[in-house]
């Protein structure tokens, strides 16, 4: 099972990087915002939770529960694809669920200033 994490800085190129490495190497690609719409269609309110986790509000034991149920349903998906032959995931949680998970590849994608500050503006 492989799996490669790749996590970005603003506007640092980390889908773009995902998507040509999961082609060279043959790999399916997932991305945060494939799994968090599949969370939402299981009733889980990512919304909630992302605003409760951005803004660190003190978390409720409900919507504790409902983070607890995202990052398992997230890690799951994302172990259930790498056993068809290893994925490339990027997204600001990968880093999170799968701790536990040996042999995963962690990738910070980093886009130099001038890079960020001209993709802002486009």
């Amino acid at each position: 099972m492989q799996i490669i994490c790749i996590s970005r800085y603003s506007y640092g190129y980390g889908k773009e990087l995902a998507e040509e490495l999961a082609s060279a190497l043959g790999y399916e690609h997932v991305s945060r915002e494939e799994l968090t719409d599949q969370a939402a269609t299981q009733g889980i309110p990512v919304g909630k939770l992302e605003t409760a986790i951005l803004k660190q509000q003190l978390i409720k034991e409900d919507l504790s529960f409902e983070i607890e149920r995202f990052k398992a349903l997230i890690t799951a998906e994302i172990c259930d694809r790498a056993k068809r032959g290893g994925v490339v995931y990027h997204g600001r949680v990968g880093h999170k669920v799968l701790q536990g998970i040996p042999n995963v590849l962690r990738i910070r994608a980093i886009a130099n200033e001038e890079e960020r500050i001209n993709r802002v503006i486009q």
